[in-house]
């Protein structure tokens, strides 16, 4: 736990103006978990007021090193990792608005706009919800292949 908050708190405080030092720090933050923070427990107050905080704190740390790996145009190696946290966080569109880009970007222009489709669904299904204003955007600019755009995500 204390090299988690550790972590976290450096993640926080490095400028994502330095992309290289903001992915390393959030990647070994990210690292510390191997799955649903304390799965299987009993969640009395204490346990579940943790389990909520370190959620937060990976799902923060994994939006950091999806945003710097795109800025250091490590979007194919990112691909895998991504698709595998948007199955897990099915409706957290930062994760997808990512995804949309990183395959993009690596010529999967199809695969891109699948993911907006189903994030529209699940959102759909799950809320009553469209996807915010940022992905639909996103979706537009790849229709209209506009690579400025879309290239930036």
């Amino acid at each position: 736990m204390f090299l988690l908050r550790a972590l976290h708190a450096e993640g926080r405080a490095v400028p994502e103006t330095d992309p290289e030092r903001a992915l390393g720090v959030s990647a070994a933050a990210a690292g510390l978990f191997r799955g649903p923070v304390l799965t299987g427990i009993n969640n009395g107050l204490i346990v579940g007021t943790f389990a909520r905080w370190a959620e937060e704190v990976r799902l923060e740390r994994l939006e950091t090193v999806a945003r710097c790996s795109l800025r250091l145009g490590r979007h194919r190696e990112l691909i895998g990792d991504l698709s595998a946290w948007v199955e897990e966080y099915p409706l957290n569109e930062n994760l997808r608005e990512h995804l949309i880009p990183a395959l993009y970007r690596s010529g999967r222009r199809a695969e891109a706009l699948e993911v907006f489709q189903s994030a529209r669904q699940a959102l759909r299904e799950e809320l009553g919800l469209d996807p915010r204003r940022t992905m639909r955007r996103l979706q537009f600019a790849i229709l209209e292949a506009d690579t400025d755009y879309a290239i930036a995500g």
